[in-house]
């Protein structure tokens, strides 16, 4: 595979995260989405305006942190990969970490015993011998 070109790198970048802001709570519209986003990050409109330009993108800790805010991962904003990853799944890494080993089994435990009441019975089997 070709690595794509810096040109390329900033229009995948600047497509996904109009797309992404988009299905973020709150957004406010096009038209008021660069303040927004700005405030988010506490940076000035003119930043983010050249991000959603196309101008520009956030380079290290500050590309990480929009990637988090939009419930992705930078390989994707980069456009280092096409699979976008599941913001719930996104999410769920997030809060892992802080959860008690306690709680963490009850989350298993929890999703555990959703999917078995959605798979067959030979597939609930696999599932509780996997488990163990």
């Amino acid at each position: 595979m070709v690595a794509p070109s810096p040109d390329q790198v900033q229009k995948t970048f600047t497509e996904r995260l109009k797309r992404l802001a988009r299905r973020l709570d709150g957004y406010p519209g096009d038209r008021g989405a660069q303040g927004w986003l700005a405030q988010k990050f506490g940076l000035k409109p003119q930043a983010v305006g050249k991000w959603w330009r196309g101008e520009a993108m956030p380079k290290g800790s500050r590309m990480t942190e929009v990637a988090k805010t939009l419930k992705t991962n930078v390989a994707y904003l980069r456009g280092e990969t096409s699979d976008e990853p599941d913001t719930l799944l996104v999410e769920l890494q997030e809060i892992w970490p802080r959860l008690s080993p306690g709680h963490q089994a009850e989350v298993l435990g929890f999703a555990k015993g959703k999917l078995s009441g959605q798979l067959g019975p030979s597939d609930a089997l696999h599932l509780r011998r996997a488990a163990r």
